[in-house]
């Protein structure tokens, strides 16, 4: 089974709980909930929450929101799936919170 992972902060995380939906900002602007491959995690949490000292990660299989995902390239070419719709709670798999190693950088290795 495939997975992808989408990274946020706590408040977020915490909205999300509470709606038993995620529509984050993203959504609204750009149409789209921006997930990353496991081999994409690491980089994307070290070039985006660089200022974070904790972030959530959520684990989701594919085949569960396939209805509304699509693979796409970034302005370098690299393709990242987006997710074309609200999350719900139930979609998620697994949640792994990551914290920042002695190098102020976020090392993810899946399990």
């Amino acid at each position: 089974m495939a997975f992808i992972y989408h990274i946020l902060t706590e408040k977020p995380w915490e909205r999300f709980l509470s709606k038993g939906f995620y529509r984050p900002d993203s959504l609204i602007k750009e149409g789209f909930i921006h997930f990353s491959f496991v081999h994409q995690v690491e980089n994307s949490a070290n070039k985006y929450y660089s200022d974070t000292e904790s972030i959530i990660i959520l684990k989701v299989s594919e085949r569960l929101v396939k209805d509304a995902l699509k693979l796409e390239a970034n302005k370098e070419g690299e393709i990242f799936p987006h997710l074309y719709r609200s999350l719900g709670v139930e979609e998620v798999e697994d949640i792994i919170l990551l914290k920042k190693s002695l190098e102020s950088m976020y090392s993810f290795v899946e399990k």
